[in-house]
């Protein structure tokens, strides 16, 4: 019983960082990585030097999009590096996750109907009116690119105060 409510708690934390409310989206990203570093045997590069201030709805979608990242190359990938690099500019964030594993060809995955992974960060990124690239090909790795806006509808960017 206590390891389940352990896991409980741990998947509503995941659902719901507090840190990504309280701390902001860096410090999400690092407690992410640190939690995966533990999990995974997969060699982590974090680079959020320049990520900036992001508004809240962003932020979370970008925290989630870095989670679908590890996860699948954590569970598919076989990868023995991941590199993660996020960062912002007065207008956008930007966000590229590359491993070095297997690989897989996207239409294939996609037609299958398997890849809820995919198809919810892609979902999630139209909602904001960002973009989403994956390239990845057997044999040679995965590079997940995404472009999401700083301002979403109706929120106020960080300069308005």
């Amino acid at each position: 019983i206590g390891r389940s409510v352990a896991e409980v708690r741990r998947i509503l934390a995941d659902l719901s960082p507090a840190v990504l409310e309280q701390l902001g989206l860096a410090a999400a990203v690092r407690q992410l990585l640190r939690r995966f570093r533990q999990q995974y045997a997969i060699e982590v590069h974090g680079d959020l030097a320049g990520l900036g201030e992001v508004p809240g709805s962003t932020a979370r979608v970008a925290y989630r999009l870095v989670q679908e990242c590890c996860n699948n190359a954590g569970r598919h990938s076989s990868a023995s590096r991941l590199n993660i690099r996020l960062s912002t500019d007065d207008r956008r964030l930007r966000l590229r996750v590359r491993d070095n594993g297997v690989g897989f060809r996207l239409e294939q995955a996609l037609s299958r109907g398997e890849s809820f992974g995919l198809a919810g960060m892609r979902e999630r990124i139209a909602l904001v009116g960002g973009t989403l690239r994956v390239d990845s090909r057997p044999g040679r790795g995965t590079t997940i690119t995404a472009e999401l806006p700083l301002k979403s509808a109706g929120e106020p960017s960080p300069a308005d105060g």
